[in-house]
């Protein structure tokens, strides 16, 4: 007897938790919806848009939303320098630089294909400005800046070339 009323009680219970676990599903459904809605409306404020997560609209930054695109120099990926002597004897400067190219410019649509065609002109250009410093004064933001103004009245423009970038920055 005492085995029957056990069963019954445990019956009883799993009875009471099973309606329970209807009434939490029927309340808390509801409320997970309304914050699905919530946290979509405002998404669509911010223009984060979750729902689409594939093709351009994904959220994510690409080159082809900026307005600028990247250069590397020619297929080498080096560039070595001889830097002026300052009485301590020769100095070599190594580097890696790219380019970038402003896409709003005026002059982009005309002047951008000469990067391609003329780059023994600007590799040029670089180890002219590069040549002009010594060891104790190069620095890399400097030949930054001169190399972004020469490569500028190089193409005869004030704003095709946004930016130029060093990658590798090495005096020996």
């Amino acid at each position: 007897m005492k085995k029957g009323m056990v069963n019954l009680i445990v019956l009883a219970l799993q009875i009471v938790i099973l309606v329970l676990l209807i009434v939490v599903v029927f309340t808390f459904v509801p409320a997970v919806k309304k914050s699905n809605s919530l946290v979509q409306k405002v998404s669509d404020i911010v223009d984060l848009n979750i729902g689409n997560q594939s093709g351009a609209n994904s959220g994510e930054v690409s080159l082809a939303d900026q307005d600028i695109i990247e250069i590397k120099f020619a297929d080498k990926t080096d560039t070595v320098a001889s830097l002026k002597n300052d009485g301590t004897g020769m100095h070599y400067l190594k580097l890696s630089l790219s380019v970038s190219l402003n896409k709003n410019s005026e002059d982009y649509s005309e002047k951008s294909s000469y990067f391609n065609t003329s780059m023994s002109i600007i590799d040029s250009t670089i180890l002219q400005i590069v040549s002009n410093y010594t060891a104790t004064t190069v620095t890399q933001a400097a030949l930054e800046k001169d190399i972004l103004a020469a490569l500028n009245r190089l193409f005869d423009s004030d704003d095709l070339v946004y930016k130029v970038s060093i990658s590798q920055y090495v005096i020996q």
